[in-house]
């Protein structure tokens, strides 16, 4: 199964599903999921930590870039500011 985090600075394109078509920046982890803010909508998503494996697994999800640290950085005060 796999076990590896989603990671800091990374951008992840959805292909299928509620999501397809936005991409989703990780932001970061929680108890039962992991907190990702949706491009281009700047909407807060929370997805499962079973459902982002399912989604890696099954190309659901696929790994865009990693982006610099200061969009990144701009991309996290937008999550917080985010309701």
């Amino acid at each position: 199964m796999y076990r590896d985090l989603p990671n800091k600075n990374t951008a992840y394109a959805v292909t299928a599903g509620d999501y397809c078509g936005e991409v989703l920046v990780y932001i970061k982890p929680d108890t039962e999921s992991y907190k990702f803010l949706s491009l281009p909508k700047l909407i807060k998503r929370s997805i499962p930590h079973e459902k982002f494996e399912f989604g890696i697994l099954n190309n659901i999800l696929d790994v865009v870039e990693e982006l610099p640290d200061d969009i990144y950085d701009f991309l996290v005060s937008q999550y917080n500011s985010s309701k």
